[in-house]
């Protein structure tokens, strides 16, 4: 009995580690004013700061419509950009949500010694929704590329590796 009682402690132990962990980065996500739409081919580089930030205020992610004037978009390719970053923001925001709800249940399943199946179903929910954001991410990346010419990708990626 001592032994089931310290693994269980154990267990919840780290799963409120991971929580933290967790809760740490969908904090992050929602904190941010944009998300960076990630042209096709090119691998994440993280939050770049856009202009002074208040102490301690995490930085503003920038998007390709930040660099309309260096990839001279369009009117046209500029207002078609826009929706497709706008609907983005509206599914990660929805989906970010979601999971931030599911996590302050797996802390509250966890303080209460709840049920060990609910929790790690939560997780897995958390999870999932995390994949879909990134899925997302990757599709409004595809779809606005769509709407550059060959010479706009090529800059808009060599921008994205910090080449400018």
């Amino acid at each position: 009995m001592l032994f089931r009682r310290c693994t269980f402690l154990s267990v919840i132990l780290v799963l409120l580690i991971f929580q933290v962990m967790v809760q740490g980065q969908v904090l992050a996500q929602q904190a941010q004013v944009q998300p960076q739409v990630q042209p096709q081919g090119t691998q994440p580089q993280g939050v770049q700061p856009q202009g002074a930030q208040p102490q301690g205020a995490q930085p503003a992610r920038r998007t390709i419509l930040d660099f309309r004037e260096e990839l001279r978009l369009t009117e046209d390719q500029f207002r078609k950009i826009k929706k497709i970053v706008e609907d983005f923001e509206k599914k990660a925001n929805a989906l970010n949500e979601r999971a931030v709800k599911l996590d302050q249940e797996v802390g509250k399943l966890l303080q209460e010694e709840g049920d060990f199946k609910e929790v790690e179903r939560r997780i897995r929910e958390i999870f999932r929704l995390r994949a879909e954001v990134v899925i997302e991410e990757l599709k409004a990346g595809k779809e606005l590329e769509k709407h550059l010419t060959p010479e706009q990708v090529r800059r808009w990626r060599e921008i994205r590796r910090g080449g400018r």
